[in-house]
């Protein structure tokens, strides 16, 4: 009876050491995965991207990678995927434009895109 006693103690203590170190381990995993937003970058692309997003708009425009795809809002119109872009050299632009923030900010992000030279984009991730 004591034996059997003192093995559940055990088990228990066990159980309780093994539950603060997984708490321990997610925590540092959550903390790892925190999302910058707010951050302004200049990205380098080549002259056609640039002529591409301004053919576009001179406007800013958002520009969304997701899990499935890649989404372009311009001005007030509705996000919209990348596909439906019905000019070819634009939609390629705004694909060198994405490839370039997936360097910057990983697989799944947000960003507005604005041009501020001939071969520079100015972006700002916004998720």
């Amino acid at each position: 009876m004591t034996t059997a006693i003192i093995a559940i103690g055990v088990i228990l203590l066990l159980l309780g050491i093994g539950c603060y170190i997984a708490s321990k381990v997610k925590r540092s995993i959550d903390s790892d995965a925190v999302t910058v937003s707010g951050v302004t970058r200049h990205l380098q692309v080549t002259r056609q991207c640039v002529q591409g997003i301004t053919q576009l708009t001179l406007e800013p425009v958002l520009i969304r990678h997701d899990e499935v795809s890649v989404s372009v809002q311009i001005g007030e119109q509705p996000l919209k995927p990348i596909e439906t872009v019905p000019n070819k050299s634009v939609r390629a632009a705004c694909r060198e434009a994405a490839v370039g923030l997936d360097a910057l900010f990983g697989q799944k992000w947000t960003a507005i895109v604005q041009a501020v030279s001939e071969t520079t984009l100015l972006v700002t991730r916004l998720a």
